[in-house]
């Protein structure tokens, strides 16, 4: 195995942020934001053909041209040449990201709803108006809007309406909604859920057994799938308690994982800048294994014996404590567990096992302890130890005959299980933007301080509808004459771009998380009245002949 180590050159690129203190340029006042929001409306504009379900898709040119609608990534492909108006189009880009990190939901409706607002707040500004009133008028009314999506939220209760939900979130397909609902209602809305291929023809759903650890990635030599997990089958995992302070220290534990083909997992106290710098420049190409760091949990009440469970469970032992008079370069093969499917992700670390007999005998010796045990707090502790090693995992098993279909029945379902569990947390209001179209009357309803911050009411209620009306233009309806319709009917009553009728939303399933559309909301008012309020735009100077990381 031939890895590579940081220069003197890396290290140095490194310490710094990026890029050098090159010479700065700075517009003030309306000159700065008119350049702000043209940059803004850029990558709005561009987001805006995709919403709805009649919109078109863009074609994202790169080694391999993409074709499509999502929002998060159209905001992320979008660089500009004038330096101001990607200052614009990279805020937009950070509040498409937020969105879709915390959500997965509502990116189109949060960029669209941003820069309506910063539109109408910046025709108000050069007039005069107060900016500061402004936006405390926006974010007053925001919060007054998310109560009001909570007054009309619709909760997801029983198990019949956790399958509703999932069906509708995997694309209407009935069958899959109900294996989805099924593995949900198995673990909970807080449990693991893992999607495996298997030679059956149709997808079922059955309970296995992990161990949890509330620790996820720190460093990985590979992507990860684009539900953001990283899935590693019949991985050696080492453990040790200590701080891994050289990348040199693990040259002979990655040796022996080349040797045997399979990828591995590195758990420890912590690792030093110097680990993570060079993980960062050896890829699974140059290493030859896929590799992954997780950090020990951080809290201080954390149990150390667990990871004792987790080494002696697969197989492994603990590098630290009891063997510290072993040097790393002597580490054999023992030290190394095998475990037969590991998920992870940015918080946590599942670790299948399938009830093997290392497991069900660790577990016992648990019990035995425990009825021996008199202690409170040890009891407590072994019952943490216990419930760790028993967690529930639900498994959905696909067709996998197909490769390309399975693989694209996986990110569906992944999605759908985690839009699934965002409407299950807070509900579900009228999709389509619909649902902010509703605010409107609570918004008006607040008392004004000022006319400025009345204003800033007025703008966020004249804001509302630019979604919904984006969707209609994108499926060539008239906006004016739905919005005159649906103001005198019930919330639950909606559009429905597909047959052009006014519908019940929740039973045709014209719905958006609850959760979602609040966010959305409070992060575009945020982003837009922040972007009318900047008094001057900075960027950097650049004579064409920098190299910038």
């Amino acid at each position: 195995m031939r890895a590579i180590f940081p220069s003197k050159f890396y290290k140095e690129l490194i310490k710094q942020t990026g890029i050098r203190n090159y010479a700065k340029e700075i517009k003030f006042g309306n000159e700065g934001k008119t350049l702000l929001l043209k940059g803004a409306e850029t990558v709005a504009n561009v987001v805006s053909v995709t919403i709805g379900p009649k919109a078109g898709s863009v074609i994202v040119d790169g080694m391999i041209p993409k074709i499509t609608k999502d929002g998060s990534l159209l905001a992320n492909s979008i660089a500009l040449t004038d330096q101001y108006e990607n200052v614009g189009a990279q805020i937009l880009k950070k509040l498409a990201d937020a969105t879709q990190k915390q959500v997965n939901n509502c990116t189109k409706m949060a960029t669209i709803l941003a820069m309506e607002i910063a539109r109408q707040g910046y025709k108000f500004i050069i007039k005069g108006s107060n900016p500061v009133q402004i936006r405390k008028g926006i974010l007053d009314g925001a919060e007054v809007g998310c109560k009001y999506l909570d007054s009309i939220s619709k909760k997801i209760v029983t198990s019949d309406d956790i399958a509703k939900v999932a069906t509708i979130f995997a694309e209407g397909d009935e069958k899959l909604g109900e294996v989805i609902g099924e593995a949900i209602t198995l673990v909970g809305k807080d449990g693991v859920i893992t999607v495996k291929e298997s030679d059956v023809a149709y997808d079922t759903t059955h309970l296995s057994r992990g161990i949890i650890f509330q620790s996820g990635v720190f460093n990985c030599n590979f992507p990860a799938d684009k539900d953001g997990k990283l899935k590693l089958v019949n991985a050696l995992l080492l453990i040790c308690t200590q701080k891994i302070e050289n990348f040199k220290t693990l040259v002979p534990v990655l040796e022996l994982a080349v040797a045997k083909h399979k990828p591995l997992v590195i758990m420890a106290e912590d690792f030093s800048p110097n680990v993570t710098i060079t993980f960062a420049l050896n890829n699974e190409a140059v290493i030859g294994i896929k590799c992954v760091t997780v950090k020990m949990p951080s809290d201080k009440d954390f149990d150390k014996d667990i990871l004792l469970d987790l080494a002696y469970s697969f197989g492994g032992k603990v590098y630290g404590d009891i063997s510290c008079g072993k040097k790393r370069h002597q580490i054999d093969e023992s030290y190394f567990g095998v475990v037969p499917e590991i998920i992870l992700t940015k918080t946590e670390m599942t670790c299948l096992h399938g009830n093997s007999k290392l497991v069900l005998d660790q577990i016992e010796e648990i019990n035995k302890e425990l009825e021996s045990c008199r202690d409170v707090d040890t009891r407590i502790r072994l019952k943490d130890r216990l419930s760790r090693m028993e967690s529930n995992i639900a498994i959905i098993s696909i067709d996998g005959n197909d490769q390309e279909k399975a693989k694209k029945k996986k990110e569906l379902i992944y999605s759908a299980i985690e839009s699934t569990k965002v409407a299950m947390e807070e509900g579900l209001v009228p999709g389509g933007g619909m649902a902010l179209i509703r605010c409107q009357d609570a918004i008006n309803q607040i008392d004004s301080m000022t006319d400025d911050h009345k204003l800033g009411i007025k703008i966020l209620t004249n804001s509302l509808a630019a979604p919904f009306n984006k969707i209609l233009k994108n499926s060539h309806d008239n906006p004016a004459l739905i919005l005159h319709k649906l103001r005198s009917l019930p919330h639950k009553i909606g559009f429905d771009v597909n047959s052009h009728d006014l519908v019940d939303v929740y039973e045709m399933g014209i719905v958006d998380q609850t959760k979602a559309v609040k966010l959305a909301l409070r992060n575009a008012t945020n982003t837009a009245s922040l972007m009318i309020n900047a008094e001057a735009v900075v960027v950097y100077k650049f004579d064409g002949t920098e190299i910038v990381t």
